[in-house]
């Protein structure tokens, strides 16, 4: 029995399409983990000065808190998106896996 080229062409094409949904899985796992760095660092507390009067101080510290607090909601609504993209990539990329596997299979066999 002689081996259909076409089925060696699925095979190759389903390698690249596994090879590009891996690297969309990558970018997405790499932008949470970004993400999630950037929210980490704004749940820290400022650093005090000690030179600076505690009424001074205590103002700053608060003013910083207000921003942080917002930049930490934009972080994590940028979040919840990014996690959606990773679970949609990581469903794309255990699909083509499967195929991949499937044919290499079916071409092992032939």
């Amino acid at each position: 029995m002689t081996r259909d080229p076409r089925l060696s062409r699925l095979v190759t094409a389903s390698d690249a399409l596994l090879d590009l949904r891996l690297a969309e899985l990558r970018r997405c796992a790499r932008s949470v983990a970004e993400t999630r760095a950037r929210i980490e660092i704004l749940s820290r507390d400022p650093v005090a000065d000690p030179e600076l009067p505690v009424a001074a101080q205590a103002q700053i510290e608060h003013q910083y808190r207000l921003w942080a607090d917002a930049r930490r909601a934009e972080e994590l609504q940028a979040l919840a998106r990014q996690s959606a993209e990773w679970l949609e990539a990581r469903d794309r990329a255990r699909t083509a896996l499967g195929r991949s596997d499937v044919l290499s299979r079916l071409q092992k066999r032939g």
